[in-house]
């Protein structure tokens, strides 16, 4: 793998000579150290190819219509947040159903949301964003064995806090959180904190395993901008997230390393818990051009959206980057944006970003899970239904 540690400054001047307004304000290299730079032609070392074997949709003792999120536990069991029932489906490792736990309301083991899933050691934590509670089962016995209420917890903090309710929260090894807090976008121009044009962001804190939160920002990322535009003399907004639009992606490996990168430039620095910068890696690829017409004809937008996006000022390019995921075998599993609409580029590479493999995947496709030399992915089936399918990660070297 042919890789090259070049100096900052010709670093910073790579990067200085592509940012538009869409860029990182804080993306700046003249303070960064241990940064490897990797050929834009390196070759990987590895085929990989992901081979169909389950798909977990199908079971006529539950059917699932649409699901936010998924676990998957030592055993090989897979847990699904069922966003239309509010509860969690359980599937033993041969893909039959087994049973279903929590349900919809307010108490302890009750979800209004669909949770975010995550499973360390011996249970299986899910978190509900509107209550602000963490729910946490027993793995053995699936029955709750803890209900965390982080409301009353967390408002004592709210003056220090972006905003009071975590948007998401990522549960470490030693079962302690990394919760992350976003700044509140107003976009009413008439409101005093307008700030729909201003550049926001999300800070991360940590939170122990009893909810009592540690007041001392761990990251500072930036939030994606709104697409916004003005019509007719009047400022409108839309919430739609377009994937054209630059955004913060993170991930945390299982050796408690923070990943993180602003989508714009395939730059991925790497944290320890506690914030501290270790290292980065860079590739310098060529963004897709961003057509208008393509996005219009190709992207399922209202007639609301799509008037914003004809008069918005949009980027010039794609970001870089799409998504980011670490597997249970330190590798880093990244997407990148394709000349071709409908499809993605996944790189797998070492965790200093050497480069292992690539494949294409289709975008309406999403990688959830890597585990056990498993794929559990998301698809779009032909009806736009989602489909949750296991795939043999099939490695050759080449």
């Amino acid at each position: 793998m042919m890789k090259v540690q070049l100096i900052i400054i010709l670093l910073l001047s790579i990067i200085t000579n592509k940012c538009t307004n869409y860029d990182d304000p804080g993306l700046k290299f003249d303070n960064l150290k241990n940064i490897t730079i990797y050929s834009d032609n390196a070759e990987p070392s590895s085929k990989i190819e992901l081979v169909q074997d389950l798909n977990y949709n199908d079971s006529n003792d539950e059917i699932i219509g649409s699901f936010s999120s998924v676990a998957v536990d030592n055993k090989g069991r897979v847990f699904i947040a069922d966003t239309d029932q509010i509860k969690i489906h359980i599937y033993n490792p041969d893909g039959s159903f087994h049973k279903s736990v929590g349900r919809r309301g307010s108490g302890p083991g009750e979800f209004n949301f669909p949770p975010q899933l995550s499973i360390k050691n011996d249970k299986l934590y899910a978190y509900d964003v509107l209550q602000m509670r963490m729910n946490i089962f027993s793995l053995k016995s699936l029955s709750l064995i803890n209900s965390l209420n982080l409301n009353s917890l967390l408002y004592n903090y709210h003056e220090v806090l972006p905003s009071i309710m975590p948007r998401k929260i990522y549960v470490k090894n030693d079962e302690s959180y990394l919760a992350i807090f976003d700044q509140t976008k107003y976009v009413d121009p008439h409101h005093h904190r307008y700030n729909l044009e201003e550049t926001l962001y999300s800070e991360y804190y940590a939170i122990d395993r009893q909810g009592e939160l540690i007041p001392k920002t761990i990251l500072r990322k930036r939030q994606r901008n709104l697409l916004h535009a003005t019509i007719n003399g009047r400022v409108t907004s839309t919430g739609k997230p377009f994937p054209f639009l630059p955004k913060s992606i993170m991930t945390i490996s299982d050796e408690n390393y923070i990943f993180t990168s602003w989508s714009k430039n395939f730059l991925i620095k790497a944290h320890d818990l506690d914030g501290n910068y270790m290292y980065s890696f860079y590739y310098e690829i060529k963004n897709k051009y961003l057509d208008l017409n393509e996005i219009l004809n190709n992207h399922d937008i209202s007639d609301y959206n799509k008037r914003i996006v004809e008069h918005a000022e949009l980027p010039t390019t794609w970001p870089a980057l799409n998504s980011m995921i670490a597997d249970d075998e330190g590798r880093l599993w990244v997407s990148t944006f394709t000349q071709e609409i409908d499809e993605l580029e996944w790189w797998v590479l070492k965790n200093d970003g050497e480069l292992i493999a690539k494949f294409i995947w289709p975008q309406n496709g999403s990688i959830e899970v890597i585990k056990d030399g498993y794929v559990y992915a998301q698809i779009l089936n032909e009806m736009d239904l989602q489909i949750l399918m296991r795939f043999r990660i099939k490695e050759v070297n080449i």
